[in-house]
């Protein structure tokens, strides 16, 4: 494990983000607490799970890269709304069903 510092996340981003595309889980901070993140992959999903002993399949949160990603992964049945609250909230949060048979989205190939 390694702490990272905001010196060292400006002077070494291009290690920090191999390492996050190569599947390495990380722990940062929020306003109000600590957030554990990774590359949204079955591995990872399995591996917070067993970090936080919580059961795999209950739900997780993704921060998104983009819309058009959304509606690339992921089933949007009322698109006129999720697009109005995009444009009228900050932040928001849906829950919404992958696409994918095997309920995994990969933001990059290996």
């Amino acid at each position: 494990m390694n702490i990272i510092t905001l010196e060292d996340c400006l002077t070494q981003q291009d290690d920090i983000i191999h390492e996050i595309v190569h599947n390495k889980i990380f722990v940062y901070p929020t306003d109000s607490l600590y957030g554990i993140g990774a590359i949204f992959t079955a591995e990872n999903i399995e591996k917070i799970a067993i970090m936080k002993q919580r059961p795999s399949e209950k739900k997780v949160s993704i921060i998104a890269p983009s819309r058009d990603w959304i509606f690339e992964h992921f089933t949007v049945t009322n698109y006129d709304f999720l697009i109005e609250c995009f444009n009228s909230y900050h932040a928001i949060s849906f829950i919404l069903s992958p696409k994918s048979s095997d309920s995994t989205v990969s933001l990059y190939e290996s």
